[in-house]
């Protein structure tokens, strides 16, 4: 019998050197193979092998051989690749409820340049009654790193202690809203409560400054604000130019995941130097969208993450609600108070 075979250029090659040998890597005698002929049909490569015998191999056992290491080959360099680890994140806050997108982009209000952000995941409430729809946006930034750790230094005591869940996104108009987030008497979200001890600075361990790069844990998380402040401000720029009467507001938080090992430095009362590993770290960062103003980039383990991203789904939805029946008036306040610059490029 004749099997067809369609494969690409090096599969062809290789069923050659199958050919040549007589098929005893795969365990056939010589005899077994009779003909082999390869043609080009404009684009793909085809072959074809007689087969006579029932011991002779079958070209599905031949397409397995090579298909799987070259398989073995794209596993391999994945493990230094962001992509899997971008679809893993993507995959975790689909299953807990959020809406995860991927290749979504933004321009850098510093440097007017167009660049790419991992994984946009939103939550909102929206109603006619309201006029008005709130959206709770994570705007993450994923890297990765098997060797060189991230160490962030972390304090008690910061300069954001009394403002700090307000702080969490970028902007005037957000931060305002976050003060409806929590209405009197109620307990505050899991997301807005104050941790323990708050990064000042965040580094990757066993490197200098020659050596940093778009990848570094600093670089990283000043990516992830960079986006969350685009974002905020072209959903500005929309409500302003097209959705006048309407109460548009995204809460953008600008979040980082690592996969990879992360640790604290801290002092403890005691005055000595303690090294912890954690699962999530919050770093002060400048706001780009308020003079001299502070935001909150929050840097998850990927096996941090997949603990909590119920409970954020759950706070988002909490959170956006609660700011809902203000939206609109917080809008006509805030810009009427003074204008919104343009976006770049936009």
């Amino acid at each position: 019998m004749t099997v067809p075979f369609v494969a690409r250029s090096f599969d062809a090659r290789e069923l050659i050197n199958v050919h040549r040998s007589g098929g005893q890597q795969f365990g056939a005698p010589p005899e077994c193979i009779t003909r082999f002929t390869t043609y080009r049909c404009r684009k793909p490569l085809k072959a074809s092998l007689r087969l006579v015998s029932p011991e002779a191999p079958t070209l599905r056992r031949i397409h397995k051989h090579y298909m799987t290491d070259e398989i073995t080959g794209i596993k391999k360099w994945l493990e230094t690749h962001g992509a899997r680890l971008e679809l893993a994140v993507g995959r975790i806050l689909r299953t807990n409820g959020w809406q995860a997108r991927h290749g979504g982009y933004f321009v850098d209000l510093t440097s007017s340049q167009t660049r790419d952000l991992d994984v946009r995941a939103s939550l909102f409430e929206g109603s006619s009654e309201h006029n008005g729809v709130v959206t709770v946006v994570l705007a993450i930034e994923c890297k990765q790193s098997s060797n060189k750790p991230w160490v962030a230094f972390t304090s008690s005591e910061h300069v954001v202690d009394s403002t700090y869940e307000y702080a969490l996104a970028p902007g005037n108009l957000s931060q305002v809203a976050l003060l409806y987030a929590t209405p009197a008497g109620t307990p505050m979200p899991a997301m807005l409560q104050r941790p323990v001890r708050l990064a000042h600075g965040l580094t990757t361990a066993h490197t200098d400054s020659s050596t940093t790069g778009p990848t570094d844990a600093y670089s990283s998380i000043r990516g992830a604000v960079a986006a969350a402040a685009a974002l905020t401000r072209r959903r500005e720029a929309f409500q302003r130019e097209l959705a006048r009467g309407y109460g548009l507001i995204d809460i953008v938080l600008p979040t980082v995941v690592f996969d990879g090992h992360l640790f604290e430095l801290y002092i403890d009362e005691a005055g000595s130097e303690v090294i912890e590993a954690c699962k999530v770290v919050r770093v002060v960062m400048p706001d780009p969208l308020t003079e001299n103003g502070t935001v909150i980039c929050t840097v998850f383990t990927l096996a941090g993450l997949n603990d909590v991203a119920g409970q954020l789904a759950a706070d988002a939805r909490g959170i956006a609600s609660n700011i809902l029946p203000h939206a609109r008036k917080l809008c006509e306040g805030v810009y009427r108070s003074g204008p919104i610059q343009q976006i770049p490029g936009h």
